[in-house]
């Protein structure tokens, strides 16, 4: 299966356009859980989570609710973890740590 980051710009492919994987030391990353039915806290944390996470990529048609599993973000977008995003822009990055 092909893998595609959605960063607004990006174009980082999982595979070339002959199907063969691609071994650019690159992985995948899908949207964090809303866990909404957790404690209070735990909601409010996962929730704005996903929101930087919304806003960091730009997706034009991505909504709260229903984002796909398979809408991913490349490695290339984070700093050395899953917890800390980077915020790329024409002259400026920006870390956003969670």
């Amino acid at each position: 299966m092909v893998r595609t980051c959605c960063a607004v710009g990006c174009k980082v492919r999982s595979h070339d356009r002959q199907a063969n994987k691609v071994e650019n030391g690159l992985s995948f990353h899908s949207f964090p859980t809303w866990k909404q039915h957790e404690a209070a806290h735990v909601s409010d944390v996962t929730k704005r989570r996903r929101l930087v996470w919304i806003a960091a990529v730009r997706p034009a048609d991505i909504q709260f609710s229903s984002i796909s599993k398979y809408l991913l973000v490349c490695s290339r977008h984070f700093h050395s973890d899953k917890n800390t995003f980077l915020i790329v822009t024409s002259n400026q990055t920006k870390c956003l740590f969670f």
